[in-house]
């Protein structure tokens, strides 16, 4: 997957590189050289012994999960060929909270089947991404800055470059309307979340 030049990242805290197998390591990187990974996670399974397996457990037995770095555009995955590894061998980036990790992965299928071949992830966005802009850039060009409801702050984006709107505490809505956020002025004395 290639997210470069979009106003989009691969999220560093709703993803996790997962690696599933027996014998295998696996490694994510941003380029196609191979010693330029960016993490590597390894799971292996006690004499290929399957029925050793927890369903539900990631935790490096049949299954592996790592953290990714922050701001990755692009991702990349390639196996460890010095290791000898079971046809029912993974690796992806996916989303953390839906994926429970099944022993039926290694042996069949059903980690394509279940997904679809492709598995899910999230992305991060931001506004002005691509022009690197800040919440004190895009606010000196009234023109073009996205916060405009009467309640909705400006928060400068975690990804690195650009901001996203929301709207102050105690408020809820769409930050990207003029009258977008509702809520109760009197007892939210106007402070930021």
């Amino acid at each position: 997957m290639d997210l470069e030049g979009s106003i989009f990242r691969l999220s560093d805290t709703a993803n996790k590189f997962t690696v599933l197998g027996c014998k295998t390591l696996a490694y994510i990187g941003d380029t196609n050289n191979s010693t330029s990974y960016t993490a590597v996670c390894g799971a292996t399974c006690k004499d290929g012994n399957l029925s050793l397996l927890t369903n539900g457990s990631c935790e490096g037995i049949g299954c592996c999960r790592t953290a990714i770095p922050k701001g990755l555009e692009n991702y990349r995955v390639w196996f460890d060929k010095s290791l000898s590894t079971r046809r029912c061998s993974y690796a992806a980036l996916v989303e953390a909270s839906n994926f429970t990790f099944s022993s039926a992965y290694l042996s069949s299928s059903a980690f394509v089947d279940a997904y679809g071949g492709q598995a899910p992830l999230v992305v991060d966005w931001a506004i002005g991404t691509l022009q690197g802009e800040t919440c004190e850039s895009a606010r000196a060009k009234p023109e073009s800055y996205a916060c405009v409801g009467n309640d909705s702050v400006c928060v400068d984006s975690s990804i690195g470059r650009g901001y996203f709107c929301k709207c102050k505490k105690g408020y809820q809505g769409n930050p990207y309307l003029p009258y977008g956020c509702k809520g109760n002025k009197k007892s939210n004395n106007n402070s930021t979340q």
